[in-house]
């Protein structure tokens, strides 16, 4: 309790309320002053927001924000709070209990089974009217701003949302997507972060266009990421890791591995039980691989179907790559029906603004293409 009410102090005497002043612009470090970050990090384990076990490791190399006093992560599908946003190690499982509503991660078998950790459903640090997950400007209780101009959540905006997209719904579900995804040249200039996917979901939401889901959802993706973010990096390569997105928990992320420019990934979505998924990206050329298992009462239908280029921070054709992206060998089908008749549509709910020649070509049900320049 204590040290919940002193980040409150913290937060009021660091980021002051005033409405003319502009919210900290996102960027690769937190955009929280270092002693207040220090104490969130004391609140997060005391108040028990989050994981109740040290064994998972919240991310701290994607970009920042706080938003209304909270900070938040730049996820491939929306912001969610920081302390809500987990690295997992290769091949790491995560299942959720509904009886109690907590999503357990245990260590792959090959890496001794063993626990790492509990995640309750996330909470703000800060504001308890904050959401977990946000890609709009949202006033108090999730009204629109303009209802309550005394204290707006303002989202930066650096958020570009999903440019191009492809979806397909297929109403009985899918038990497996499969596809190569190429690996394009990175662009001239540095987005904040540009990530590329295929990716199933249990409805039909397109982060910013839509409104926020009103009921539980989820995204299960492999997913390019550029900039890499590692000490090691020159800037010349992408990221590459398999996500888990929901709207209660946060997100579970693998562990990232690079890849170069003019690499491919073999990437696997397939159902191992009733809501059980495994979320699957491997590197053609070496093999390599960064994957996880999700199960939960969401993932039983996954009845659409995406591939996706979505970005934060990007600004004019410099930051896309200068050469086109691709999906191909897509492979959709389920375990009863077989091998699905895939009918992409492009944009259907298209992005308000566009930042270059965006441009999205389905040659084939089993190739998509996506063109910047």
């Amino acid at each position: 309790f204590l040290a919940v009410y002193f980040v409150h102090f913290l937060f009021a005497f660091c980021h002051p309320q005033h409405q003319d002043r502009p919210q900290p612009p996102t960027y690769r470090a937190s955009a929280m002053p270092r002693l207040v970050q220090t104490f969130v990090a004391a609140a997060v384990s005391a108040a028990a927001v989050s994981s109740v076990s040290a064994g998972l490791v919240i991310d701290e190399t994607l970009p920042r924000v706080v938003i209304n006093s909270d900070e938040y992560t730049a996820t491939p599908n929306g912001y969610i709070l920081s302390h809500c946003v987990y690295e997992v190690p290769h091949n790491a499982e995560s299942k959720r209990d509904e009886s109690t509503g907590l999503i357990t991660v245990t260590a792959a078998p090959e890496d001794g089974g063993h626990k790492l950790g509990d995640i309750a459903p996330c909470k703000p640090i800060v504001d308890p009217s904050n959401p977990v997950l946000t890609t709009h400007s949202l006033g108090v209780n999730g009204k629109p701003a303009r209802a309550d101009k005394r204290r707006q959540l303002q989202l930066p905006p650096d958020y570009n949302g999903w440019l191009q997209y492809t979806a397909f719904y297929n109403e009985t579900g899918f038990d497996v997507f499969t596809s190569v995804m190429s690996v394009p040249d990175v662009p001239k200039s540095e987005p904040q972060i540009l990530y590329l996917f295929p990716g199933l979901q249990n409805i039909d939401w397109i982060p910013k266009v839509d409104p926020m889901p009103s009921q539980a959802f989820d995204i299960i993706q492999p997913v390019l990421q550029y900039p890499y973010f590692s000490s090691d990096s020159n800037g010349k390569e992408w990221g590459l890791r398999s996500w888990y997105v929901t709207v209660t928990h946060g997100a579970l992320m693998s562990h990232e591995i690079p890849i170069a420019p003019g690499d491919s990934v073999i990437c696997n979505m397939t159902r191992l039980g009733d809501d059980e998924w495994f979320i699957g990206s491997k590197i053609s050329s070496t093999g390599k691989e960064t994957n996880q298992k999700a199960s939960a009462a969401t993932l039983e239908t996954q009845p659409w179907a995406y591939n996706t280029v979505e970005c934060y921070g990007c600004d004019g054709c410099d930051t896309y790559p200068d050469n086109e992206f691709s999906i191909s060998e897509c492979e959709i089908s389920s375990f009863e029906h077989g091998a699905a008749d895939i009918e992409w549509e492009s944009n259907p709910k298209p992005a308000k603004d566009l930042l270059c020649n965006e441009k999205t070509t389905i040659e084939s049900a089993q190739v998509v293409k996506f063109d910047f320049q």
